[in-house]
């Protein structure tokens, strides 16, 4: 990941619901390793498809994931099994916010009942509003805004994954 993506995942709403009987503000990182949200979900035969209309598709390491966008910039991998859909992850490129995407991203999750994940742990709706939100609210677009101070201040956590 690049320090200007932001992550999140997208989960079938109605499989949140179950487990966790609502849809929460925020979920555990354990609720979330733990499930295989996507396991007895109806899955749209045409998801390919729906990505296909605002991404490129570009070139996978592992046959059971499909990529469309770029690496270091805004991304959609679909992981699938034999058993179907296993994660779709989302990466934003905050550097230049792609409003098109985001809201073709906001439609799909709409038009298929999904949830986003943040990379914070919180669960938002598909709306325009929450995702710009929860944006700004990152490390992300912190270090987008100010490079030199973001690292400073990681630098000054202690967080030796980022030491020079």
């Amino acid at each position: 990941m690049a320090l200007w993506q932001f992550d999140l995942h997208c989960l079938p709403s109605v499989a949140v619901v179950e487990r966790l009987g609502q849809i929460p503000l925020t979920m555990k990182r354990g609720d979330f390793d733990n499930v295989t949200w996507w396991r007895c979900v109806a899955q749209p035969a045409d998801i390919a498809s729906q990505f296909d209309r605002f991404l490129p598709r570009m070139s996978s390491w592992s046959p059971k994931i499909t990529t469309w966008g770029e690496e270091d910039g805004n991304r959609i991998d679909l992981v699938t099994s034999g058993l179907g859909i296993k994660d779709i992850f989302v990466r934003i490129d905050v550097r230049n916010l792609d409003y098109k995407f985001l809201l073709a991203l906001i439609r799909c999750t709409d038009a298929n009942k999904w949830v986003f994940l943040t990379q914070e742990s919180y669960v938002l709706g598909p709306s325009l509003s929450k995702l710009l939100s929860a944006i700004r609210r990152s490390d992300s677009f912190r270090f987008v805004t100010d490079p030199e101070e973001f690292l400073r201040k990681l630098k000054a956590s202690g967080d030796s994954d980022y030491d020079s």
